[in-house]
């Protein structure tokens, strides 16, 4: 029996910011989901009260604690940017 392969996607930001990219790896990892492939979402967890791990409309998606990106909305933009 073959089994299919396990998929990690990394992105940067994920639900519930909202832009192209992300809705983009929100469809991608349904169809996988959906083609019987294993797929978890892994992100930054850019702010302290969203949960480390959640169901985003049936994606599994982790969020890892970056360096200050909890804070980063108070750091001047440039360094936004950067982190």
């Amino acid at each position: 029996m073959t089994q299919k392969p396990r998929i990690c996607i990394a992105i940067t930001t994920f639900y519930p910011y909202v832009g192209g990219a992300e809705t983009q790896t929100l469809a991608q990892s349904q169809r996988l989901l959906e083609a019987g492939h294993k797929v978890q979402v892994v992100t930054f967890r850019h702010k302290h009260t969203w949960t480390p791990r959640e169901t985003v409309k049936g994606v599994p998606v982790t969020r890892l604690a970056g360096l200050l990106l909890g804070r980063r909305d108070k750091l001047p933009r440039p360094v936004q940017q950067l982190l």
